[in-house]
């Protein structure tokens, strides 16, 4: 819990961030990832896989403005089974081979249509063996290799950037484009006009003139995937944040535009918190050797590129993310895109960590809050993606990025700080795994391991299950003997029971953990004094819908009920279940937002209210009813 982490805050200087500045709509970043996805044909890698590949050395020629780029792309490999008669490169159509060099002889390769180069070779290559190959090319490359133009000072500036998550690596250069061998080093040589900078992975080396063209020279020693090999072009301004490591420091290189730098400049020192946060917390910044930067561009929201994320801005959140996927994401990357959570709900959640240890508390609640009514808005939706092609499913906020986020949030819940921290870090740590793809298998191996749990029902409910549990609590007895009743509903019938602790305040002074592991289960406690409050999940650790509360029989008529409203949104018809105690229709009210009342035909149904909505336009509207905790959102 937070007390853990008291003196931490002290070091780190909670004042320095309390009155952050330029948080990023989580929503609308998830949004600009997958509409740039959506732009990719999807394509199942066919790039040999009996190889491994250790080194590229990337050669390109690129212009903003000109939407073409030429290169050759060196590649030395090991073969890691079988012979090798040939070697296929993932690598679009609409880009033109213009020739092979193997061993010095040039080689005639094969072009099947079908987004991919086939170079044959005339002896096989046997097992064991590590060879070179390389490829030249050029062309007009879409979807991935992107340009476009910034303003400033009335001027507008082109520039070009990548973004090739998850199909897009072979839009603009040959490679293995899939999830399944990570390259062991590269370095990145790119050619451009001067007057402009080039950001990439990993550390700059050299910055060559020769006429008016001029070669940035950056090199990178850690394993990465081809989707997070990236470059950035354009007339950038350039400023570097240190920060600390003991007596030491490393730099966070950024490339901004130089309308946009003075913004930058007065934003990005905020980072250095957040490194001190997810160090302390997992592991310390695992390309600590290199750097970590920003390369800005119109991406619209931004995109993990190993040791430079590019970024359409750098708001709190939004920085919070990107530097949250250098450990999960590219430290450790999912295997599958089935398992995409292992990147997107781990680097929602580190933004939400950031903001429980960097700012007010009010904060913190408002992003539980706030995950909690997103994913519970729908009934339906597992965490786990069954349709990869679906680009809307893959990149789902609702599913992938806050579902996930919570699934983890409640995960420490239910094994505690210690264990859950510890085995994050032994997670990354694990030498079979850092640098490395992995699996849900591997992390559930971690969090089993240090907390002693058997977590096979956990995450069959909450990662391959759909929807969410809502409570009814019933509160019996009196002082100083009193009980619980713990029942629950399923929003979706993929899951049987959602066995949590649920914790549960009384009159706000006085809290009990109940280790609820079925239906209708009573709970014995004794309380010193009448009972006349009680609050299910006061701290929001669970993933439900407004639970109902109802303080005996005694005093069921005086209850405040907190009903259930669905489907979020609807077209005509709303139903509002859970309506017990003193209910009387009439004093139903709806709301616009503005706070106007607005008509409604309604009737009850088998104890339910039914709303008919289907004359009211579009928009965002309230219901209340005096008995009500709290009014329900409804969305048409």
């Amino acid at each position: 819990m937070k007390v853990l982490f008291t003196s931490f805050l002290f070091v780190i200087g909670f004042s320095s961030i309390a009155q952050h500045v330029g948080e990023y709509n989580s929503d609308a970043m998830v949004k600009s990832e997958m509409n740039h996805a959506q732009k990719l044909r999807q394509r199942t890698p066919l790039a040999t896989q009996n190889i491994d590949i250790t080194y590229h050395e990337l050669n390109w020629v690129a212009y903003p403005g000109d939407y073409k780029i030429t290169g050759n792309v060196f590649t030395r490999f090991t073969v890691t089974s079988g012979q090798l008669n040939q070697i296929i490169f993932d690598l679009s159509d609409t880009l033109s081979v213009d020739s092979v060099l193997y061993h010095g002889n040039l080689i005639i390769p094969n072009r099947p249509l079908n987004n991919t180069v086939v170079i044959p070779f005339t002896m096989p290559i046997d097992s064991g063996n590590i060879d070179s190959i390389t490829v030249f090319y050029h062309g007009n490359p879409d979807r991935s290799f992107l340009t476009k133009f910034h303003s400033g000072a009335g001027v507008s500036t082109p520039e070009v950037y990548t973004l090739s998550e998850p199909y897009g690596a072979s839009d603009w250069w040959p490679c293995k484009n899939g999830l399944s061998d990570k390259i062991d080093s590269v370095d990145i040589n790119v050619t451009t006009s001067i007057g402009n900078k080039v950001g990439s992975l990993g550390l700059l080396q050299s910055v060559d003139t020769l006429g008016t063209d001029v070669t940035y020279h950056w090199k990178h020693r850690f394993a990465v995937t081809a989707y997070l090999v990236s470059l950035a072009i354009t007339n950038y301004s350039e400023f570097t944040v240190y920060v600390p490591v003991g007596a030491d420091s490393f730099p966070v290189l950024n490339y901004v535009y130089p309308e946009d730098s003075t913004y930058a400049a007065f934003l990005v020192p905020r980072i250095v918190d957040m490194f001190q946060v997810f160090d302390s917390l997992f592991i310390p910044y695992p390309f600590m050797a290199e750097k970590y930067g920003h390369a800005q561009s119109q991406i619209g929201g931004g995109m993990e590129h190993q040791t430079m994320s590019t970024m359409g801005s750098f708001g709190d959140d939004l920085m919070a993310h990107e530097l949250a996927h250098q450990w999960f994401g590219d430290l450790v990357t999912c295997k599958s895109w089935t398992e995409l959570w292992l990147n997107e709900g781990f680097a929602t959640y580190l933004t939400g960590l950031s903001i429980e240890f960097l700012r007010p508390k009010s904060e913190w609640v408002s992003w539980k809050t706030n995950r909690i009514n997103t994913v519970t808005s729908g009934p339906n939706g597992s965490v786990f993606v069954t349709d990869t092609t679906t680009f809307w499913r893959l990149f789902d906020s609702r599913l992938t990025y806050q579902k996930g986020s919570y699934l983890l949030h409640m995960l420490r819940w239910k094994m505690g700080d210690d264990a859950f921290f510890m085995g994050l870090r032994n997670y990354l740590s694990d030498p079979k795994l850092a640098f490395g793809y992995v699996t849900n298998d591997d992390l559930i191996a971690h969090l089993e391991a240090t907390s002693g749990l058997d977590l096979t029902e956990f995450f069959a409910d909450w990662f391959y299950g759909e929807g969410h549990p809502t409570y009814t609590v019933l509160l019996s007895g009196t002082q100083p003997n009193y009980a619980v009743n713990i029942k629950q509903t399923q929003s979706n019938n993929s899951v049987d029971y959602f066995e949590m602790p649920v914790e549960i305040s009384f009159n706000a002074d006085t809290t009990i953990v109940f280790d609820n592991t079925e239906n209708d289960q009573w709970f014995p406690f004794t309380y010193d004094g009448p009972i006349n409050y009680i609050k299910v999940d006061p701290n929001k650790w669970l993933l439900m819908g407004n639970p109902q509360i109802i303080l005996g029989s005694e005093d069921i008529e005086k209850a405040k009920i907190t009903p259930v409203l669905y489907p979020v949104p609807a077209s005509n018809l709303v139903t509002v279940s859970n309506i017990s105690g003193s209910f009387n229709a009439t004093q139903i009210s709806v709301m616009d937002i503005t706070g106007g009342l607005v008509q409604v035909s309604m009737q009850t149904n088998n104890g339910n209210l039914i709303l008919d909505i289907e004359n009211l336009p579009s928009g965002v509207y309230f219901v209340s009813h005096p008995n009500w905790e709290k009014p329900l959102r409804m969305v048409k």
